[in-house]
Parts: structure tokens; sequence; C-alpha cells
């Protein structure tokens, strides 16, 4: 005989395992930081926004009309981490240009100065 599954306890401790691994993850790098702070904060907003689903008796997940529509006009998990990780990058970009372009100088006075 099967026994009863409490279906909400099991998701509750996978999205804190998932959670917790994104933070582990992102504590690596800075590059790791952005981009899975990003997904966390994706992840955070669309779950307060109640963009997922929720599982009945037998542990299948159904997703309303309601949540449907508001996932199709808004989108805005997918969208919010992509520009947060865009405006890091290029953060990071332009000061590559600037140490990049201070180097060239550098290199191009020595040159004269040497010859």
């Amino acid at each position: 005989m099967a026994k009863n599954i409490d279906w909400r306890v099991k998701d509750t401790d996978a999205e804190a395992h998932a959670e917790k691994q994104l933070e582990q993850t992102a504590s690596r790098s800075s590059v790791n930081r952005d981009f899975y702070g990003a997904a966390l904060t994706a992840k955070r907003s669309a779950r307060h926004d109640g963009f997922y689903p929720e599982s009945d008796e037998y542990g299948e997940l159904h997703y309303t009309e309601a949540q449907g529509i508001k996932a199709a006009c808004h989108t805005r998990e997918d969208v919010t981490a992509i520009l947060i990780i865009q405006q890091s990058l290029l953060r990071r970009l332009e000061t590559l240009y600037v140490l990049g372009s201070t180097c060239v100088l550098l290199l191009g006075y020595i040159a004269y100065r040497v010859s």
C-alpha cells in the first residue's frame, strides 16, 4: 500500500536545497556572483509573483490559467536576470577598456622616450 506523501514539504525542501546551491556557487568568483546572484533574484521574484506551479496529492505540478497569462505577459524572471548580468559585464568591460587604454598610452610614451 502506498503511503501518502506531503508534496508541499518535498517541494519546500527541494527549493531550499536549490537556493543553497545557488548561494554556494555564487560565492566562488565575481562572475559567478553576478550570474548566480541574478538567477537567485529572478527565482525569488518568480516565486513571490506566483509563477510556480502547485503540487496536487499525486505530486503532479499544475499551473492555473492566471499563472500562464501572467507569465506570458510579464516574463520578468528572464528579463531581470539578463539585465542584471548584462549591466555588471558591461561595467567590467568599461573598466578593462580604461585599463587597456592607459596601458597603450603608457607603452607609447615608453617607446617614444626609448627611441
